[in-house]
This record gives structure tokens, sequence and C-alpha cells, in this order.
């Protein structure tokens, strides 16, 4: 289900490139066909190691996001276009940062730290 959420679906895919922009790590986005595992781990290894945690961190928020979203379609009749989700997932990476979480803050920028 976690890979479907990660390539197998095009509005994950569009999520997961708009969230990897926003951290200048677009070109970890990828169209292949691999479990979040192992691109997690192949993700990990071209970034530098100051960025690990918040690529680490980012994978997470974005992989809960997408499932609660998911969860939202399914059980509650809700829905979110893109447009709301991205921001709200960099919403909540800001506030994890602005409370002290050191990953969201090592892979934001200052200027999105900010807000702008």
């Amino acid at each position: 289900m976690l890979d479907h959420l990660r390539v197998g679906c095009v509005f994950s895919r569009e999520i997961w490139f708009h969230m990897l922009t926003h951290v200048d790590l677009w070109h970890l986005t990828t169209m292949a066909e691999s479990p979040l595992a192992e691109w997690r781990t192949r993700a990990r290894k071209s970034i530098a190691k100051t960025q690990r945690k918040g690529i680490d961190s980012l994978v997470w928020l974005v992989a809960w996001s997408l499932w609660n979203e998911r969860n939202g379609r399914v059980h509650e009749c809700s829905a979110l276009l893109l447009v709301a989700l991205a921001p709200d997932i960099m919403e909540k990476a800001r506030r994890w940062a602005h409370a002290g979480f050191i990953g969201f803050g090592r892979v934001l920028k200052p200027r999105l730290l900010l807000g702008h």
C-alpha cells in the first residue's frame, strides 16, 4: 500500500514531486516502481549526511499525510486537492521545525521555515 502511495498513484507522485521540489531535492523524485524502503535508502545515500534526518522526516510526513488523505477519501467521502494538501504538509513540517524537531529544520530552507 505504501508503495502505491509513493509511485502508483498520480496524485501521490505529484505530491512527492511538489514536496521534494520545495526542499531542492526534486532529483529524488522517481517514476520507477521500486518499494518505498528501497527508494528511501537510495535517496538518503544521494544527499549530504546533514540532510538525512530531514529527508527521513519528510518521507514520514508525506507518507503519513497521503495515508490520511486516502483514508479520508475512502471512509469519510472527503478529499483535498493537490493545491490544498501540499501546502498543508509544508505547514505541518514548519510547525514541527519551529517546535524544535531538528529533522525538518535541516531540510527546510530558512525562507520555508518562515512560511514564504
